[in-house]
């Protein structure tokens, strides 16, 4: 249903990390998620200039992420960084989690 998206920076990510078996399946199938709009290195330093965001605690992935999630309309960002699940609340783009 395309509630889920992915970003490339996302992909990359995990490809870093360990992820558990099957490791292929899991990156195909992140890859196999439609991408968000994706913000421009320029857009992004931009960004981070003009609301005064470094300093924060954040990398570039993350700015990458806040910045593309900020300019797709309907798009939230779910995340377990608190610094970035905090800079998400500030532009209203965070993904809250409800618990049944």
């Amino acid at each position: 249903n395309d509630r889920a998206l992915t970003h490339p920076m996302v992909v990359a990510e995990l490809t870093c990390g360990s992820l558990t078996l099957p490791r292929i399946q899991t990156l195909s199938k992140v890859e196999f998620l439609k991408t968000i709009n994706q913000a421009s290195l320029s857009e992004v330093r931009k960004f981070i200039e003009f609301e005064r965001l470094h300093g924060l605690g954040c990398g570039i992935v993350d700015f990458i992420l806040l910045a593309s999630t900020v300019i797709s309309p309907y798009v939230e960002l779910w995340t377990l960084d608190k610094r970035l699940e905090l800079l998400c609340g500030r532009f209203g783009v965070n993904h809250k989690v409800t618990l049944h």
